[in-house]
């Protein structure tokens, strides 16, 4: 499956050019300490400007709209703003990262809003910039098809295409190392079929 092959190239965020910015706003809205809130600030930015495109990646496959995923990295941000303080490196941050991310989009309130095919395809060719149109075009069926997925599979497909390990992807999803690999097999087999449906 050719969109199975690809790999991430850097994107490019308006929003996370001032996650600074949120966070000073925040801070002062719920009256933190200024020493306290400048060192946390400076977590942060440091952690969303690390993880940004792991993030995006995540709330691309949970979209179907633009306001959809701007909803859902405000939403990311914020769970890990207010989580971050407490993260104490029982786990890789990376592992938490993905953990809030994927708990944020699949517990996400989606408002009715219907597929905007042109609102997405104008956000790919942001986010995508410095790539050739062809292969947008290949990103963007690639999130489409495993949008279509079950939330724990979607989680599993998502986090194995970053390069995660099995045991890695278990602890974040709270599934055997065995079960991971099991539903692995069948998230891709199910991309596979799709990806011919739609090539037909």
């Amino acid at each position: 499956m050719m969109f199975l092959t690809l790999t991430y190239r850097p994107i490019r965020f308006p929003l996370w050019s001032w996650p600074g910015l949120i966070f000073r706003m925040l801070a002062r809205a719920l009256g933190a300490d200024t020493m306290d809130a400048a060192q946390a600030e400076a977590r942060f930015s440091e952690v969303t400007r690390c993880y940004r495109r792991l993030i995006a990646g995540i709330c691309l496959s949970f979209s179907n709209c633009q306001e959809d995923f701007d909803d859902l990295q405000q939403d990311t941000l914020l769970n890990i703003w207010k989580g971050l303080p407490y993260f104490r490196s029982d786990s890789a941050i990376s592992t938490w990262i993905y953990r809030v991310t994927l708990n944020t989009c699949v517990s996400f309130q989606r408002k009715s809003r219907k597929v905007d095919d042109l609102s997405m395809q104008q956000l790919y060719m942001e986010l995508y910039d410095n790539s050739q149109a062809e292969e947008i075009e290949q990103y963007r069926l690639m999130y489409r098809l495993i949008g279509m997925l079950k939330p724990i599979d979607k989680s599993i497909i998502l986090m194995w295409l970053d390069g995660n390990s099995y045991d890695d992807i278990a602890d974040v999803v709270g599934l055997s190392r065995n079960a991971v690999a099991s539903r692995l097999k069948r998230a891709k087999n199910s991309l596979a079929t799709m990806y011919e449906n739609i090539k037909q």
